[in-house]
């Protein structure tokens, strides 16, 4: 899952990247939303989440130095965090085209 929040959904093109490595995919709506910094101030600002089908391609695993392991080729994404049973938790995507959107889900705050 993608969490965007109204603000990121302008930023989006500008920085595709997080931590200038790649998108940023979470496995549950808990921890998508965790990930965004949201305004509580503001009443009007909605959270959205959008469902997608990555392609993950060759993944690179355990994600230890981002910065360093960005640089070698040959991988299409990067684990981030690895829960139990090796299901892959956070996956950074190295290309934002393999990102594929299934469902938006709007949520009330």
């Amino acid at each position: 899952m993608l969490c965007m929040s109204n603000y990121q959904r302008r930023v989006l093109h500008e920085k595709e990247l997080k931590d200038g490595v790649g998108v940023f995919t979470t496995s549950t709506s808990g921890r998508a939303f965790e990930s965004i910094a949201m305004c509580e101030e503001d009443a009007s600002i909605r959270k959205a989440l959008i469902v997608c089908r990555v392609i993950a391609g060759r993944v690179h695993r355990p994600l230890e130095n981002i910065q360093e392991i960005s640089a070698q080729t040959g991988f299409d994404s990067l684990a981030g965090k690895v829960g139990l049973y090796s299901n892959i938790e956070e996956l950074y995507l190295l290309n934002p085209k393999a990102l594929l959107p299934c469902f938006v889900v709007i949520c009330k705050t």
